[in-house]
């Protein structure tokens, strides 16, 4: 129980813990261990300093705001971490896309070099037979004159 140099208005429990915004037993653990300084009157009620009890209500709002921001920070990295693994998904499926275009592309270059190979063996055997027919036609003129 320590005095404070300079004191403010003195307040009961009962305004106290409405003023922080806690119960009046979690006040009286706070006294207990310390961390907020308290006056016992001769009948053996507590006081606090009014002003003791704002400063640490304006302190503890700003620990919670930060722990809300931290939060809140972390949220935000949780759902950058969740959309850079949609990206990587979706740039897996675009890859695993082009793979398959490719692939499919390197199959019609394929076929339609088996086709090119093909038409190019009929080619050629027209090509024999055409040079085969007009010699026998050469022949056959030449043998009836």
């Amino acid at each position: 129980m320590q005095k404070s140099k300079k004191m403010g208005k003195l307040i009961n429990l009962d305004d106290a813990s409405k003023l922080l915004g806690v119960c009046k037993d979690t006040l009286r653990r706070m006294d207990r261990k310390g961390i907020i300084n308290v006056i016992m009157t001769t009948g053996g009620h507590r006081r606090y300093d009014e002003d003791e009890i704002i400063r640490y209500r304006n302190l503890n709002t700003k620990v919670k705001e930060k722990q809300t921001v931290k939060i809140e920070q972390q949220r935000e990295l949780t759902q950058q971490e969740k959309d850079a693994m949609e990206i990587r998904s979706f740039v897996k499926d675009e890859k695993t896309l082009n793979e398959r275009i490719k692939l499919e592309k390197f199959r019609n270059k394929a076929f339609l070099r088996e086709r090119l190979s093909k038409v190019m063996e009929r080619i050629i055997k027209y090509e024999k037979l055409k040079k085969q027919l007009e010699k026998e036609l050469e022949d056959g003129i030449n043998t009836k004159f």
